[in-house]
């Protein structure tokens, strides 16, 4: 039911296609935004909102185990909300805005961060802990980003191990991803229990065979490889982020069409909606930029 009113691609071409910001807007009262839409809101205002509400969704559709799939799915938010709290306490930086669609609120990680209360979420609690541990009171921005980074991946991979199915697909690919990325840049892995060993990754930015067996783990290092072809052919981070970002998203919408059920279709429904936004701020950007929409169309991610 929900899925029938999904911003999806023909919201999309119709936002593309829009003379103007306003016009643009109008767009999102025809679909699950629409409780959300206001010229008169600002579109970060809009886009939280609609997180706010599919989280109430999730949280009544999974009562018997939603801490476990809400900490998977929302955890992301409060790993960026520990970010700003951890460079606001440690950097002395002056805050950027919070998002409130965190498993914990701001205000409880601030807390946390004092020592003045333990977080009642578990895995919240966990991020905060394994972050914290590995800076010590001493740290610059980079040691914090790459800190929350690896205590996210990690704890995300302990509620995903407790769901099992596509949650824990997801959750070895984005390892994977951050591994790749990161040897990239600098020969190192970034986080153990993803899917491919080091001499995999090795051989994939050799671009010969990785050797897995399975027929998933072959899949996934045939798309890798062609990814690192077109980086290594064009020498751009930014387009490498972006088709790893399509790479992912391509895997978990379709693993919920082969088997379309249960959790699979909750993951893979987060999945289009988080793409919708990020394809939305992209589209506004560019009408407000003045860039042509049609320069935006490789970012834009699949719905």
């Amino acid at each position: 039911m929900l899925e029938k009113n999904v911003f999806d691609s023909k919201d999309l071409d119709r936002i593309l296609s829009s003379p103007s910001r306003e016009e643009a807007l109008k767009v999102l009262f025809d679909t699950d935004m629409a409780a959300s839409a206001s010229e008169e809101k600002s579109l970060e205002r809009i886009l939280e909102e609609d997180l706010l509400h599919l989280k109430e969704i999730i949280s009544d559709l999974t009562k018997s185990e939603k801490e476990g799939l809400l900490a998977f799915l929302f955890l992301k938010f409060d790993a960026l909300n520990l970010k700003v709290a951890l460079k606001e306490r440690l950097l002395n930086q002056a805050s950027r805005l919070s998002v409130d669609c965190s498993n914990s609120s701001f205000d409880e990680i601030k807390l946390r961060l004092e020592k003045k209360e333990v977080l009642k979420n578990p895995y919240v609690e966990r991020l905060v802990s394994l972050s914290t541990l590995s800076l010590g009171e001493k740290a610059d921005s980079f040691s914090i980003e790459q800190a929350v980074d690896k205590a996210f991946l990690s704890v995300r991979l302990e509620a995903a191990r407790k769901i099992g199915g596509l949650a824990l697909e997801v959750s070895r690919l984005e390892i994977d991803i951050c591994n790749l990325k990161n040897r990239v840049k600098n020969k190192r892995n970034f986080a153990p229990g993803g899917n491919l060993s080091s001499k995999n990754l090795d051989n994939l930015l050799l671009l010969k065979e990785a050797g897995p067996k399975s027929l998933d783990r072959f899949l996934e290092v045939f798309d890798l490889s062609r990814i690192i072809k077109s980086y290594q052919e064009r020498k751009s981070e930014h387009i490498l982020e972006k088709d790893l970002e399509k790479f992912l998203s391509n895997r978990i919408l379709q693993k919920e069409r082969e088997r379309g059920n249960g959790v699979d279709k909750i993951i893979a429904f987060f999945t289009k909606k988080i793409n919708a936004h990020q394809n939305i701020r992209l589209i506004m950007f560019s009408k407000e930029s003045g860039i042509p929409s049609d320069k935006i169309l490789e970012s834009l991610l699949p719905l």
